[in-house]
């Protein structure tokens, strides 16, 4: 992890060097650091939301239930209705 964070201040030092910005190293490394920290932050909260949407639905996995009625059984329903209401003509 220290490893990404140290090349991407290569990068944004480079980056500096091309457009001419005089900025501090110190200035640069905070700049760097803080805009890290508010990532670091928004990616354990979307880890965070990820794991409670799979908890959840492991729950409603394990809660569930296979339909009552499968579309066979709604073909023989409707036979069976069918029939009886031929039967009353």
């Amino acid at each position: 992890m220290q490893q990404k964070y140290i090349d991407l201040l290569d990068r944004l030092d480079e980056f500096f060097k091309e457009i001419d910005v005089p900025l501090e190293e110190d200035e640069c490394c905070e700049a760097c650091e803080l805009k890290l920290n508010s990532l670091n932050k928004s990616v354990n909260k979307a880890a965070k939301n990820i794991e409670q949407l799979e908890i959840e639905m492991g729950t409603l996995k394990s809660n569930s239930h296979p339909p009552i009625f499968s579309e066979d059984d709604y073909k023989d329903l409707v036979k069976r209705i069918k029939k009886l209401e031929n039967g009353k003509k």
